[in-house]
């Protein structure tokens, strides 16, 4: 399990938790962890890459944005009704698919192949 200890999470976090004018209570419920543990977040403690991906579904954004302040994808319609294990099998496969279509450089093994394979 990776630390993430980037200060503009915790800044993108709070920005997003106010607006959409939840408390930090409410979005410790929703991840499981204390309100305390939300505000050393949000003051740009370290958090584990789990808590993470929570806080980042609990704040309707993505770990990516929150980490780097890309664009913001919202979260589809009725992700926020999977239990966990659901929400990790649609981690999974998308993880699955951004892997399949990311470019793969050619390594020197690939230069002994024949072409085509």
């Amino acid at each position: 399990m990776r630390t993430m200890e980037n200060p503009d999470f915790g800044r993108r976090a709070k920005e997003r938790r106010e607006a959409l004018e939840l408390s930090q209570k409410y979005v410790a419920e929703l991840v499981g962890v204390s309100q305390p543990a939300i505000a050393k977040i949000e003051r740009g403690g370290s958090t584990t890459t789990t808590n993470g991906f929570a806080l980042a579904r609990a704040l309707q954004t993505t770990l990516e944005w929150l980490e780097f302040g890309e664009d913001v994808h919202p979260i589809p319609p009725g992700y926020d009704r999977l239990d966990q294990i659901g929400r990790a099998k649609v981690e999974a496969y998308i993880s699955g698919l951004l892997a399949q279509a990311t470019p793969r450089l050619p390594t020197a093994q690939d230069e002994d192949r024949p072409f085509g394979d």
